[in-house]
């Protein structure tokens, strides 16, 4: 028992004073440099944490770079849940998820040779407000990767979210916006030194992805709600390998054919400046049902955030749709999918979807409206 307690408590606490002492890096900040090609820095002790280069690989750092301190002892995970190996200018790189309510990622650096792992580095997080619940993952066809933060945070009750996520501000839970979470993440390697930047796609919307498919040619992607709502949506780009802008659509299915119905155009940067002041009341104006009644003006919804009477607010109606996308396409009565899938693909030449349920239900639809044609009708609406 002692020991258990020493390998999870102070085991750590002592490596990283350790590793201080002789230059492996707690606080590692921007860059990843070159390490020695000849060397082989990475070890992978079964009971310890797993040092590559200066860094300790699965720490859990916060919003100032610091380690993640849980229960007294900093996070640290042993193995990431998402691997994607890239090819930035000839040289190669790893980029590791590891998932859980405060998740985070790193970038591990290959000799030139591509078979030996010399260093390793957190990714910062902190431009972002931190990730969380990541459960998607893939290669993005521009070169950089993609990620979906799957946990449906609830603006109108994040209570309980934001006093577990708190540990990423050091325990500071009035620095946790519930409309900070839910998004599409990208992690994007500039160049062959691991000079590297995280972004959300606030265009995207807030959908709490469980899967996603991007179309092979880069005009635009599906995402999947598989674990809330069921919901189906389809972002069509404005610029072509790009997310920035664009319009967001909920799909549902009329005659084993898909219907693409708008929920709204913007771009990322409208809705990142929209949320620096933004709670749920400035978005949603929410009442309880009486007697299964709402109010006059009400729209009453019943989702899997529960039985509502709704109203958008005014001055919010622009942007509504893609901080609560759930909400809006009920009040709205947006037709959404009915059946509930989990799985969600797109073949190579992007004219076929495939939906899945955990069941080994399977579905495919040709994409009638092809991502061109939504452009079109995109570009035509601004």
């Amino acid at each position: 028992m002692f020991a258990s307690i020493f390998l999870k408590r102070v085991a750590p606490l002592l490596l990283g004073i350790i590793l201080q002492v002789f230059g492996v890096n707690l606080y590692a900040n921007e860059g990843l440099a070159l390490a020695d090609e000849t060397d082989d820095l990475s070890i992978d002790p079964s009971d310890s944490p797993q040092i590559i280069g200066k860094n300790i690989f699965g720490l859990v750092r916060d919003y100032q770079n610091s380690p993640v301190i849980i229960e007294e002892a900093p996070l640290i995970h042993t193995n990431p849940d998402h691997n994607v190996d890239l090819n930035v200018v000839g040289r190669r790189f790893d980029i590791s998820v590891f998932g859980g309510e405060i998740s985070t990622l790193y970038l591990t650096h290959y000799n030139r040779k591509r078979n030996r792992k010399v260093d390793t580095l957190p990714l910062k997080l902190d431009p972002v407000s931190g990730i969380t619940s990541v459960e998607k993952i893939t290669p993005a066809p521009w070169g950089s990767v993609l990620m979906s933060e799957a946990a449906l945070v609830d603006a109108n009750s994040p209570e309980n979210f934001t006093k577990s996520f708190s540990s990423y501000f050091k325990g500071k839970e009035q620095m946790v916006n519930p409309y900070n979470y839910g998004w599409l993440t990208e992690a994007i390697v500039l160049d062959e030194l691991g000079t590297s930047k995280v972004i959300k796609h606030y265009a995207v919307g807030r959908l709490a992805a469980s899967e996603f498919a991007v179309l092979s040619d880069g005009t635009g992607l599906f995402l999947l709600d598989g674990h809330h709502s069921g919901n189906l949506y389809y972002f069509a780009v404005q610029e072509k390998g790009s997310l920035s802008r664009g319009t967001l659509y909920l799909v549902s299915e009329d005659l084993d054919q898909l219907k693409f119905v708008e929920m709204g155009n913007t771009s990322s940067l409208k809705i990142k400046f929209s949320l620096k002041k933004t709670t749920f009341d400035k978005v949603i104006d929410l009442q309880v049902p009486v007697e299964g009644g709402c109010a006059t003006g009400y729209q009453y919804t019943e989702t899997v955030l529960g039985q509502e009477c709704i109203k958008l607010v005014k001055r919010a109606k622009k942007f509504a749709a893609f901080l609560e996308p759930i909400r809006v396409a009920a009040v709205l009565n947006l037709p959404n999918y009915s059946e509930h899938w989990s799985k969600l693909s797109v073949d190579e030449s992007g004219s076929k979807l495939n939906l899945g349920s955990a069941g080994g239900l399977e579905k495919s639809f040709d994409l009638n409206l092809p991502a061109a044609t939504v452009l079109a009708q995109t570009v035509g609406n601004q």
